[in-house]
């Protein structure tokens, strides 16, 4: 994995296309992107191993895709704009899945604090 410091690409721009962040107030969506981390990750790298640590915050895809795998079988995929991480987040579990990226692949983190300030907002839990 390459980490980069603070998302430099107008990470609210992105965020804003996709629920929950496109139910947000715009304060708590800047707020939101201003917390994320651009994480980046070769084709083939596991990002979180089931049942390894608890997730450190909320993952974002932000361009590429990522398997949700279950003993190396490809449960599902996502792509842009869709999220994982947060069931081990918000339960302090082992993520139930491993997740790989498909290939080379961007994600935002948002750091626990933040993801679960939009996780427990009305629109993250709709």
């Amino acid at each position: 994995m390459i980490e980069a410091d603070q998302a430099d690409r107008a990470p609210a721009e992105f965020l804003r296309r996709f629920a929950p962040f496109n139910g947000l107030p715009e304060p708590e969506l800047e707020l939101a992107a201003a917390a994320a981390q651009v994480r980046r990750y070769s084709a083939g790298a596991t990002i979180l191993s089931e049942d390894g640590a608890p997730s450190e915050g909320l993952y974002v895809v932000r361009s590429g895709t990522v398997e949700l795998q279950h003993e190396e079988e490809t449960i599902d995929a996502l792509e842009p704009g869709e999220a994982f991480g947060h069931p081990s987040l918000l339960s302090g579990m082992a993520p139930a899945f491993d997740v790989v990226a498909r290939d080379d692949t961007v994600c935002l983190l948002l750091p626990s604090d933040a993801a679960q300030r939009v996780l427990s907002s009305t629109a993250g839990v709709q």
